[in-house]
Parts: structure tokens; C-alpha cells; sequence
């Protein structure tokens, strides 16, 4: 790849690709959560050990993103998004990432996912102080978290060494031309 072709993406591209991948990453827990209870539950009596399936289904919903993401990063630097938008993740030779830099890549996404939800916190409590409904609040919090993240990963890939993910996994994502 040639330096005119290596250039950062566009706020917006990365927007775009993010919520395109969350849209399949969605897909796929809403299918795999069902296939699980079919497989593990399939009368719907409440489990023997509900806090160990809670365990495997916490390590469930946090390993597949990372097999979705893992996988494109590795084979291409292109998830299924990213594709559709026109960018690829590369390391800063402009080689391949290894598995090792994604896993620490999705790794530390997922750690600022973390820590932003924990920053919102505040707004948390003052949604729910003025909601009647408590459901609705969470619902209003956690889709304003969604959107907040996915902006600060969005602008943060304009920064000049790249995102925080991108920098702790010596990875970089660029615009294919």
C-alpha cells in the first residue's frame, strides 16, 4: 500500500462502518442467545447453576464480537463494514495485524466501552431522578452510551497516531482509496 493510499478515514466513514458492524454484531447475539436457550434451556425451567450460565453467558456475549472482529481484522483488516466504507486495519508498516494486536485491540475497546459507561454514570442517575419509568431511563442510558462511544471511536481515529485501541495495539486504520 503507498503512502497516497494510506490516509486516515473520514469521521464519518468510521461512524458509518461502526454502526454497521454493530448492527451484525446485534444479529449475531440476538441468533446465537436463541440458539443457547434452545440448546441449554429448551422447556424454559430456571437453571440448577444460574450463576455459572450467567458466567458463560457474560463470556458469550464477549467472545463473539471478538471471533466477528478478530477473524475480518486478521484475514484482510476488514470487517464486513469496514469494507462497505472503504477502510482496512493495517500496523504502521502497512502489513497485516496478527491475531495478538487485534485480541489487544478489541481488548482495549472494549476497557474504554468500560470506562465511558462508568463516566456516564451521573447522567445515569439524573435520567432515572426525572423519569417516571425506570426501564425507560436505562434504555435512554444506554443508547446514549452507544452513541457516545461509537463518536469518541469515530473521532478519535482522526487523531494523528490514532485511536486509544489502536495505539495500545500498535494497529492503524486507513482509508482504502
Amino acid at each position: 500500500m503507498n503512502n497516497r493510499a494510506r490516509r486516515p478515514p473520514a469521521w464519518g466513514r468510521v461512524l458509518a462502518s461502526l454502526f454497521y458492524d454493530g448492527l451484525l454484531i446485534l444479529a449475531f447475539w440476538l441468533l446465537g442467545t436463541f440458539l443457547l436457550a434452545l440448546v441449554v434451556n429448551p422447556r424454559h425451567h430456571v437453571l440448577d447453576h444460574a450463576d455459572v450460565g450467567k458466567l458463560l453467558y457474560w463470556i458469550f456475549l464477549l467472545g463473539l464480537p471478538w471471533l466477528f472482529l478478530t477473524w475480518f481484522w486478521i484475514h484482510g483488516g476488514q470487517t464486513l463494514g469496514m469494507k462497505a466504507w472503504r477502510l482496512r486495519l493495517l500496523d504502521p508498516e502497512g502489513h497485516p495485524v496478527r491475531l495478538g494486536q487485534a485480541s489487544r485491540r478489541y481488548a482495549i475497546a472494549c476497557a474504554q466501552w468500560l470506562l465511558v459507561g462508568v463516566l456516564l454514570l451521573p447522567l445515569f442517575w439524573f435520567i432515572v431522578s426525572r423519569a417516571q419509568d425506570w426501564s425507560m431511563a436505562l434504555t435512554v442510558y444506554l443508547v446514549g452510551w452507544v452513541i457516545v462511544v461509537f463518536a469518541l471511536f469515530a473521532w478519535s481515529s482522526q487523531l494523528q497516531h490514532g485511536s486509544l485501541h489502536d495505539r495500545g495495539s500498535k494497529t492503524r486504520l486507513y482509508q482504502d482509496s
